[in-house]
């Protein structure tokens, strides 16, 4: 795998990133509908979707994060309107569109300022049309309400180190390592040998990419 495609892979939230290959297939369909009832504002269906991705796949990320979603509406954390909007950022992230992402997630954020994983959403698509600074500000943002959420440190670690901010890329990989669940095997080995990488190199640039 090479440096570029781990970079892509491991922007959790919207789309397929910590998965077994084991019913992939059939996690990532419940996923698929778990969204469309999303935007549609039918949560409790969302609901089941989504825990029936999880019983296929229990590290299918995307859906665990979308669960958080649903629960945080049913328990008046979020605004339901701003969620129909969010799982229309969503579908469009799906369609590799981060600029109709943002602008859905933006509108989201209008209606609810405290959505909380709508920042990490909107963090990992300006990641993706290289907008690091934008991004560590809305993974931060996100992690104000969810200090616990491995994902997102994973993602400003990454964003950190591509703006060769050595210091924070750090702490963000260490964070990430004392969250994330042991399921997330290629990716703790990954955060462990950057952490080592720049220790070693006094915060060089980064690697090369390699096959």
């Amino acid at each position: 795998m090479t440096f570029c495609n781990l970079y892509v892979s491991i922007l959790v939230g919207s789309c397929l990133t910590f998965s077994s290959v084991n019913g992939q297939n059939e996690a990532r369909a419940a996923y698929d509908l778990g969204v469309n009832y999303g935007t549609l504002g039918m949560f409790d269906s969302a609901k089941v979707a989504f825990e029936r991705a999880l019983k296929i796949d229990n590290i299918y990320t995307p859906a665990k994060l979308n669960l958080i979603i649903v629960n945080e509406i049913f328990s008046k954390q979020i605004k339901a309107e701003a969620a129909k909007l969010y799982f229309q950022g969503i579908v469009f992230g799906n369609l590799n569109n981060p600029e109709g992402k943002i602008q859905m997630l933006n509108e989201a954020l209008e209606i609810d300022p405290d959505f909380s994983l709508a920042y990490n959403e909107r963090g990992i698509a300006n990641a993706q049309k290289n907008l690091y600074e934008e991004a560590i500000n809305d993974y931060e943002v996100a992690l104000k309400f969810h200090p616990e959420l491995s994902e997102i440190y994973i993602n400003k670690a990454l964003s950190c180190d591509k703006l060769e901010k050595y210091a924070e890329a750090t702490e963000a990989y260490k964070n990430f390592l004392k969250y994330a669940p042991a399921g997330y095997l290629e990716y703790i080995i990954y955060a462990r040998h950057r952490i080592v990488e720049i220790q070693k190199s006094g915060s060089k640039s980064f690697p090369q990419e390699t096959e």
